[in-house]
């Protein structure tokens, strides 16, 4: 056989003395085919250097076999360590399924607002790369690129959301039930008065969600909200002022939304630029190591890997026809 030219079912199904079609059921598990014929095969397959014909595969059936994380503001998600989990959750469910997942970042993603102009990878999913995709950080999404995945052919789920995007599947961040439950924690602890420490104006959705849980909160308990007053969430002079801003009115509570936050508070305590009150509430993944934990954070906790298999079986729901819906992270104060 010329070692140069693709092999293919046919060659294979020469090789084992059956048809192409029983080669294609058995290559992906079909159970029809017995066991001893299926491991035949596929040990034949291994020892020809088989490839599949991905492409071929998907003009034939009309899908890719593919799934996407599509990062719409850029790689950095891939290593945080609240986003990284989301994901790997999500392609370890992916993976048990069979399912293959590429990650998807298109080039010069962190410009905003995010417009349908600048924002040419629904299109490029759309036009066969993958069958589905699981959307990162789609607050700063124009309102053009969502009806345009919306319309699209592509199976969607919109990751961490602080509000209802009406027609997609959706996995919640929570953020207003952590902020309630954060509230909670503090009246307990005897605070009278709390400070939400929020995103930059234009994080619009973001500071809905944290508004949504200050509503309502316990009784006695005073609380304020307080927004980064700059264009980028953590830039460090914005959120020193902000935070000068919540200590000069001495709130017995203080929730945070940003590690890089909860990184200033840190540094200008040390410095003695702020007490050690008040009291801190932050969140962090239920499986966080640790040493990157301060004693002194109240903690909020979340099982993310869990988060992003729902995310995934929101695909698969997706995939079957079912109607959009949306579910949330489930926060809970961290034990000891």
């Amino acid at each position: 056989m010329n070692s140069a030219r693709r092999v293919t079912t046919q060659d294979i199904a020469e090789a084992a003395g059956v048809t192409s079609g029983t080669v294609s059921r058995a290559l992906r598990g079909d159970p029809v085919v017995s066991r001893a014929t299926r491991e035949r095969i596929q040990e034949i397959a291994r020892r020809l250097n088989y490839q599949p014909n991905l492409s071929a595969r998907a003009l034939r059936t009309g899908r890719s076999g593919t799934l996407a994380l599509a990062c719409s503001t850029g790689p950095w998600v891939l290593h945080h360590p609240y986003f990284s989990r989301l994901g790997s959750g999500f392609m370890t469910a992916a993976a048990e399924e069979g399912q293959r997942v590429t990650v998807y970042t298109p080039p010069a993603a962190t410009a905003f607002p995010v417009s349908v102009e600048d924002q040419e990878w629904p299109r490029e999913m759309s036009n066969g790369l993958v069958d589905g995709c699981a959307v990162y950080q789609s607050h700063r999404l124009s309102q053009e690129s969502l009806r345009f995945l919306l319309d699209s052919r592509l199976y969607v789920v919109l990751l961490n959301t602080d509000v209802d995007v009406p027609g997609f599947f959706q996995l919640r961040s929570g953020s207003d039930e952590r902020i309630r439950e954060s509230l909670r924690w503090a009246a307990e602890l005897g605070a009278r008065s709390a400070a939400v420490l929020g995103l930059p104006e234009r994080m619009t959705t973001v500071n809905q969600g944290l508004r949504a849980g200050m509503e309502a909160p316990p009784r006695g308990l005073d609380v304020r909200f307080e927004e980064i007053r700059h264009y980028e969430p953590d830039e460090p002079k914005a959120v020193v002022e902000a935070l000068d801003r919540i200590h000069a009115a001495r709130p017995g509570a203080l929730v945070l939304n940003s590690d890089a936050h909860l990184a200033l508070l840190r540094a200008g305590r040390r410095e003695g630029r702020w007490s050690r009150e008040p009291a801190v509430f932050h969140h962090r993944p239920a499986d966080a190591e640790a040493n990157v934990l301060d004693r002194e954070v109240h903690y909020l906790v979340a099982d993310l890997l869990e988060g992003g298999r729902k995310a995934y079986g929101m695909i698969r729901r997706a995939q079957k026809g079912e109607p959009a819906s949306s579910e949330s992270l489930q926060w809970k104060r961290a034990e000891g």
